[in-house]
């Protein structure tokens, strides 16, 4: 099975990322302070408010230092009931620990936060989303391993970022992909599948993207 959904975002260099937080039937976005906290959780006190059964009231912080070129980015759990899970480790309430742009903390079982590094726009803007798809037919998601992952690509589809599924051959990083798709706002156009390793190294830009006659 794929061993990690990562959702990237690679149009920018990263001066003040992001969070955004996803759960079924909505998502949240905030900037990130160029230095400082940044503040999770159910309370109107917070930095970010999402108001979800699975989140504390303050559930968890995001530390920014450094400078716009050096960024340090830490994640720390308040104590909160649930937990929140980076790597696939619970974090230690009160620990701060390093975390990279692209990564995924999941809160329970129905919520992720995603951290991105540029500024895509307006400082918080909630977009709904209600899409839930079904599993392929193909694939039986037996193991709580899977099930979990299966709950992570349907949430970072709401997301309007690319998903990366990493994962050895024949793990099913197809049949995830096929999943994020079909769970998505854009299931209705077509899913195309490219396989960059059989294009000549000179035309993989042009066959990607275009030419213009005569370039």
């Amino acid at each position: 099975m794929p061993t990690a959904i990562t959702e990237i975002d690679r149009r920018a260099v990263p001066s003040r990322g992001r969070v955004l937080v996803l759960w079924e039937g909505g998502s949240v976005t905030k900037t990130l302070p160029r230095s400082g906290a940044l503040v999770i959780g159910r309370s109107t006190r917070c930095d970010l408010q999402v108001d979800h059964r699975s989140m504390s009231r303050r559930h968890l912080a995001f530390h920014v230092s450094g400078s716009d070129e050096d960024t340090a980015l830490t994640v720390e759990d308040l104590g909160s009931s649930n937990g929140s899970i980076l790597r696939g480790a619970r974090l230690v309430a009160g620990q701060p620990s390093a975390v990279r742009w692209g990564e995924v903390i999941e809160v329970g079982a129905d919520v992720l936060v995603v951290v991105q590094g540029p500024n895509l726009g307006a400082d918080a803007v909630t977009v709904p989303t209600s899409r839930t798809a079904a599993l392929d037919h193909d694939m039986v998601a037996e193991s709580e391993v899977t099930q979990r992952l299966v709950r992570q690509a349907q949430l970072v589809a709401a997301g309007d970022i690319p998903v990366l599924i990493q994962g050895e051959t024949g793990a099913g990083k197809e049949v995830f992909a096929r999943l994020v798709h079909r769970s998505s706002p854009r299931a209705h156009g077509p899913f195309v599948v490219i396989n960059c390793a059989a294009l000549p190294e000179g035309l993989v830009e042009s066959e990607l993207f275009g030419h213009e006659k005569g370039a």
